[in-house]
């Protein structure tokens, strides 16, 4: 299977381009696209127009219907689509009539965003990681690094919620990690590579797995015919308008052996990759990190075993996995 990338309109430093899944590049009549851009002017699709199958990897949706370019124009040109939204993915095919979506879990490669990964030591391990035949790297070498901060959250503040999240959280030995001018924001602007480690030296990290739609937003999905068929769409209308997104933020916690404290929503396509209680701790009230919060740090050490459960279990989620499922055609079970 043949894998091609254009990250031209993705962000700067972004997610995507620590996946590394060109080094899985082989001969085939299978083609792989990854990057929104590949989807948008279709160059490498028309590039590579006679392999006997083209695949796209969507790592955006439900955004897509955001804003233009269309969805549906995103996908056109491709035999299969596999997305992250898994009401997408289904909400599409009914439209459609036909399963051109798939639905696909979001990849990590472990030894490219593991904590220590700027150091001397670690690259030389890395070099070793590229060379192996297998596919499979061995995600277990990368030791935490020692915890120095209470807690932390990366992202933006885009909602009343966050508003309030940080000030519980800046209460704290935390960090906040923004490309925004946040005033409460401890490190901005900051390389991929410095965000993991940073992460990794801290006990709790926040996530939310929601999109916060704007009036905008929601009048683009009003020109979908049928938009209210997609779950991903039931609570636009909310006191606070939110749409469901899996976070790479996740996977990144995980693997720094940082706790997930994860707010439940109403899709909570967590439990898709990992277990409440066992894994990752949810929380459902902002306020209820006043008392949360000092609960786990007085009791670190029962905490333990779930921060290690959910380091053994992202390595599922990895991106030779994700080559191993799209090459047998298979998707994400649910």
């Amino acid at each position: 299977m043949l894998i091609v990338s254009d990250f031209s309109g993705d962000y700067k430093d972004g997610y995507n381009t620590t996946l590394n899944l060109e080094r899985y590049s082989e001969d085939g009549d299978t083609v792989f696209f990854y990057g929104i851009q590949c989807g948008v002017d279709k160059k490498l699709l028309s590039r590579y127009k006679d392999y006997r199958r083209k695949v796209l990897l969507d790592l955006w949706s439900p955004c897509a219907f955001f804003t233009d370019p269309n969805h549906f124009s995103i996908l056109e040109g491709f035999d299969e689509v596999y997305s992250i939204c898994p009401y997408t993915t289904e909400w599409t095919n009914q439209q459609l009539g036909r399963n051109l979506m798939r639905y696909s879990f979001y990849p990590v490669t472990p030894e490219t965003i593991a904590p220590q990964a700027t150091t001397s030591g670690f690259k030389k391990l890395l070099n070793k990681f590229s060379l192996l035949p297998n596919m499979e790297a061995d995600s277990t070498a990368t030791p935490g690094l020692e915890k120095k901060h209470d807690i932390c959250y990366v992202g933006g503040l885009y909602s009343p919620e966050h508003v309030a999240m940080m000030d519980i959280v800046s209460k704290f030995n935390y960090v906040f990690v923004t490309q925004n001018k946040e005033k409460k924001a401890t490190h901005r602007n900051l390389s991929n590579a410095d965000k993991i480690n940073l992460v990794a030296e801290c006990k709790i990290g926040i996530c939310f797995n929601k999109l916060y739609p704007t009036e905008g937003h929601i009048a683009n999905i009003k020109n979908y015919s049928g938009w209210q068929e997609n779950r991903a769409f039931d609570h636009l209308f909310d006191p606070i308008s939110i749409a469901p997104q899996i976070k790479t933020r996740l996977h990144e916690l995980a693997l720094c052996r940082t706790l997930i404290l994860c707010h439940r929503d109403p899709w909570n396509l967590v439990e898709d990759y990992y277990e409440p209680g066992k894994e990752f701790i949810y929380f459902d009230k902002i306020e209820d990190l006043n008392t949360l919060i000092p609960d786990i740090l007085n009791n670190w050490d029962s905490h333990q075993h779930i921060i290690e459960n959910a380091y053994a279990k992202v390595k599922n989620y990895s991106s030779a996995n994700l080559i191993k499922m799209i090459q047998t055609e298979n998707d994400f079970r649910r």
